[in-house]
C-alpha cells in the first residue's frame, strides 16, 4: 500500500520469543521511536538509517505518570495489605514452558517463607500460564485476576518490592524508586536501572533479594535516587511532533540497509 510505518519501542533486547518479532517489525518499518539510547544504537547497528531513529522514551511512562494518586490507606483496606508489601507478577516463559511449574513454585515459596504481605497479579495468557494460575490458587497468598491501570500504578507506587518477570519491573518501577526482583530470563539483556536485582528461579536467591530490598538502607536509597533510563514520561508529545515533521513521501518506502 506504500504507507510509511513508524515503529515505537523497537531495538530492545528481551529474553523471550518477542525479541524476534520486535526486530522483524523494525525491519518492516521506516521510522523508529525508541525508548532509550541503547535501543537507538542497536537499530543503527542493524542497518537502519540513523537519521530515521529517534530516542523519545517509553510511552508507558506517560500513562503511569498521569494516573491520579489513590491514598495508600484506601488500597490497604481494599486489597487487605499492610506495609511493607510486595506485588508479585510472573509470566510463563514461552521457550521454557516445561519448567513453568518449578519456576513459579520457587517464587511463591520464597514469598510465603518471607512472610511479607503480598498481592499476586495473575499472568498473561502466554503458553504455560494455566500452570502458573493453578499454582497460585493452591497457595495461601491473596491474588487478583486483573487490576485497573489506576489500581496497578498506585499499588506499585506504594509497594516495597515488585517480584517476578514483568517488563513493568524494567520499564516502570524506577520512576517510583521501587526495588525490583527480576526472576529468570524473560527480561534477559534488557537495559535496566539500578533498582533491579536479577536472580535465578531459586528460592534461596529470591529470599536473599527480598531481604536486601526490605533491609539494605544502601540499596533502598539507591532505588530512590536512580534515574529511569526509559525516559521522563513525555514521550507522546515527542512522537506527535516527529509524526508531523517526518517525510512520508514515496521515496521513503523502499528501504536499503546501510551496510
Amino acid at each position: 500500500m506504500n504507507i510509511p510505518v513508524a515503529h515505537i519501542q523497537g531495538g530492545e533486547v528481551s529474553g523471550t520469543i518477542d525479541e524476534s518479532i520486535r526486530h522483524a517489525m523494525s525491519k518492516f518499518s521506516h521510522y523508529h521511536m525508541t525508548a532509550n539510547e541503547d535501543a537507538t544504537k542497536r537499530l543503527v547497528r542493524m542497518g537502519e538509517i540513523p537519521e530515521h531513529v529517534f530516542n523519545v522514551g517509553c510511552p508507558s511512562l506517560d500513562a503511569i505518570m498521569k494516573v491520579p494518586v489513590i491514598p495508600k490507606e484506601v488500597l490497604f483496606e481494599k486489597f487487605n495489605l499492610k506495609p511493607p508489601y510486595a506485588l508479585v507478577l510472573q509470566h510463563a516463559v514461552t521457550t521454557e514452558v516445561d519448567c513453568t511449574n518449578s519456576q513459579i513454585h520457587a517464587t511463591l515459596e520464597a514469598v510465603a517463607e518471607s512472610k511479607i504481605s503480598a498481592l499476586i497479579i495473575m499472568p498473561n495468557n502466554d503458553a504455560g500460564s494455566s500452570q502458573i494460575i493453578k499454582k497460585i490458587k493452591k497457595m495461601n497468598i491473596q491474588y487478583v485476576a486483573t487490576l485497573s491501570l489506576e489500581e496497578y500504578v498506585n499499588l506499585l507506587r506504594h509497594s516495597s518490592i515488585l517480584i517476578g518477570n514483568s517488563s513493568s519491573g524494567i520499564h516502570e518501577t524506577a520512576t517510583f524508586g521501587v526495588p525490583t526482583i527480576n526472576v529468570g530470563t524473560r527480561q534477559s539483556g534488557r537495559l535496566r536501572a539500578r533498582n533491579v536485582l536479577d536472580v535465578n528461579h531459586d528460592k534461596k536467591e529470591i529470599l536473599k533479594a527480598i531481604d536486601i530490598c526490605l533491609h539494605s538502607r544502601e540499596f533502598i536509597e539507591r532505588c530512590a535516587s536512580t534515574p529511569n533510563p526509559y525516559g521522563d514520561g513525555a514521550s507522546a508529545p515527542r512522537i506527535v511532533k516527529l509524526l508531523k515533521e517526518i517525510d512520508i513521501g514515496n521515496e521513503i518506502i523502499q528501504k536499503r540497509i546501510t551496510y
